[in-house]
């Protein structure tokens, strides 16, 4: 089985999701980055994919932010985060855990902070 890396990509200085790479040798290639992008590589935030996806089929990313209902009233809000050696969802309640099954990415850190700062 071939299982390609994916990551994303945040633009610091323009605020803006500017890429999304699915294979690892783009990431080492200077000539790729050059072509791409016209500022430092200091300025790209890097988010890995968790390599599961969301209950509407969406890939889940670090810094992705979740929404969760198990039959409790009242969803749940939960961020990605890279973690040891793994990917945690960090719940509202400060419990970890991945629900990804039955979770819904519902934005990122970096263009919707404005949720997590809402319900905490």
């Amino acid at each position: 089985m071939n299982r390609s890396i994916k990551f994303r990509a945040w633009d610091k200085c323009h605020r803006e999701m500017i890429l999304e790479i699915d294979d690892i040798d783009f990431l080492n290639s200077e000539i790729y980055w050059k072509q791409c992008f016209s500022h430092p590589f200091e300025d790209i935030e890097l988010m890995q994919s968790v390599g599961v996806k969301d209950k509407n089929g969406k890939e889940i990313y670090e810094g992705d932010i979740l929404t969760y209902d198990k039959g409790v009233p009242g969803a749940s809000i939960a961020k990605v985060i890279w973690h040891g050696s793994g990917f945690v969802f960090v719940w509202q309640s400060g419990q970890t855990g991945m629900y990804w099954d039955t979770a819904e990415v519902i934005g990122n850190i970096y263009e919707n902070p404005e949720i997590l700062s809402s319900t905490c």
